[in-house]
């Protein structure tokens, strides 16, 4: 799975913290499991275009062999997750797969502070 080169990612009211591994609505947090952040992040990153369940399979499950059920029965427990989002954000093209149905995704890479510089100590005079 491709994992963003940012410290957050915004999804409308969503943000997620990719260091602590958290979901937040609107600076409250959302309970999900790993598997169900591994889907949102999944289609975050396709973000507008649409994953298909191979696609999905492939990067959710790179290790593993599942079906097509079995990605269904995870899309559902992430929309569960989302709560009243769920069904809104995460939308069924029929055919082709899952797309993420929001206004704005957007990665956020923390400004880092550049380092201070080191000086040299100023050369003592030595006593002759």
């Amino acid at each position: 799975m491709p994992v963003p080169l940012a410290d957050k990612l915004t999804i409308d009211e969503l943000s997620i913290h990719l260091g602590e591994w958290q979901v937040y609505r609107l600076n409250e947090r959302v309970e999900m499991t790993k598997q169900s952040l591994d889907l949102l992040l999944v289609l975050a990153d396709a973000w507008p275009n649409t994953v298909s369940q191979q696609e999905l399979m492939r990067d959710v499950w790179p290790d593993k062999v599942v079906s097509e059920q079995s990605v269904k029965q995870a899309i559902k427990r992430l929309r569960e997750s989302l709560g009243d989002l769920g069904e809104s954000y995460i939308k069924v093209v029929r055919g082709r797969g899952y797309r993420l149905d929001v206004n704005k995704v957007e990665a956020i890479q923390r400004i880092q502070k550049a380092p201070e510089i080191q000086r040299a100590p100023e050369a003592q005079p030595t006593p002759h």
